[in-house]
């Protein structure tokens, strides 16, 4: 079995024993993996580089569901990519430019 295939198996299931809607998992997600990766790399969340590594988790999960999905289907994946990424993004724009925020 496929590397695709396995991870859109294990997607379906967490979405099965979520009773919340995928995009609230995409939420949950983006942050889990946004505030992980700093501090996995002990870096400030202002820092761009656990955004970046949140976006680029976000394209690889699309790029693993159109692999076993066998076509873009671009409304849900602009759903999936705005559910993941708009609160890091909002956070880490209030951390950057916000001077208030950082104290």
């Amino acid at each position: 079995m496929s590397f695709e295939k396995l991870y859109h198996d294990f997607a379906v299931r967490v979405e099965q024993i979520q009773v919340a809607p995928d995009k609230f998992i995409h939420v949950q997600v983006g942050l889990a993996i946004w505030c992980l990766s700093a501090l996995v790399l002990r870096l400030p969340l202002r820092s761009p580089v656990p955004l970046a590594i949140c976006i680029l988790a976000e394209v690889a999960n699309e790029i693993l569901d159109r692999m076993s999905g066998g076509s873009w289907k671009w409304a849900d994946t602009a759903g999936d990519a705005l559910a993941t990424w708009f609160w890091p993004v909002v956070l880490f724009c209030i951390l950057r430019f916000n001077k208030r925020a950082r104290s």
